[in-house]
């Protein structure tokens, strides 16, 4: 029981510490390299705008599913899970199209492929598919929550209540801060400039790779 209180609560402050960290050092990105977009190739400027506007969208995301997560919504918080990945495949794909022409797909709100094709080269396909069940009216979803009857069965009990603990929230928040870093590497390589992550998140995120907690599904 110990031992599983220090894992949450490491798990909160790593995430809120790596939360934090990435908006600042977003804002210093912006703030430090405004000038010299002003001289860019207007490809290159589309480039550091995606990236970005990717890692706004995912700071908020990760906030959102902080929150989720602490008021007991920890399936629906795999909902931004889905928002985080897809913003880092997008940033990776943006930052690989040496045309500019994802760049300015991503700025349109109109991205140029579809997002389970760039997985297989930038990311996982399968965890695109799981977390599409929880980021779309899916019923298959439910089962999470006790839902749907098993064969054999003609009932089933949905709880619509606040669950906490059921789809294991250290996981969620450890998978949260590792997006948190990756989308950050995106975001500095876009803007081609150096950025040391945290050496106290870094070394949490070694930690957790090296004694990972189970999966949530």
């Amino acid at each position: 029981m110990q031992r599983s209180t220090r894992c949450r609560r490491g798990a909160w402050r790593t995430t809120a510490v790596a939360r934090c960290w990435m908006w600042s050092s977003i804002a210093a990105i912006d703030y430090r390299a405004e000038r010299g977009t002003r001289r860019r190739p207007r490809r290159a400027k589309c480039e550091t705008m995606a990236a970005l506007t990717l890692g706004q969208l995912t700071v908020r995301s990760t906030s959102a599913r902080m929150m989720l997560i602490a008021t007991g919504y920890e399936r629906e918080a795999l909902s931004q899970a889905r928002v985080s990945v897809e913003a880092l495949i997008r940033l990776q794909h943006s930052n690989a199209d040496t045309s500019g022409e994802a760049a300015r797909q991503v700025l349109a709100g109109r991205p140029s492929r579809d997002l389970k094709r760039l997985a297989r080269r930038y990311g996982d396909e399968r965890e695109i598919r799981l977390l599409d069940h929880f980021a779309h009216a899916d019923v298959l979803s439910i089962r999470t929550l006790g839902g749907l009857p098993k064969p054999g069965q003609r009932e089933g009990l949905i709880e619509l209540r606040p669950q906490r603990g059921r789809l294991r929230p250290a996981w969620q928040l450890y998978d949260a801060t590792h997006l948190t870093g990756m989308v950050s590497a995106g975001v500095v390589e876009a803007f081609g400039v150096a950025l040391q992550l945290s050496p106290w998140i870094s070394g949490q995120l070694i930690h957790y790779r090296d004694n990972p907690l189970p999966d949530p599904l």
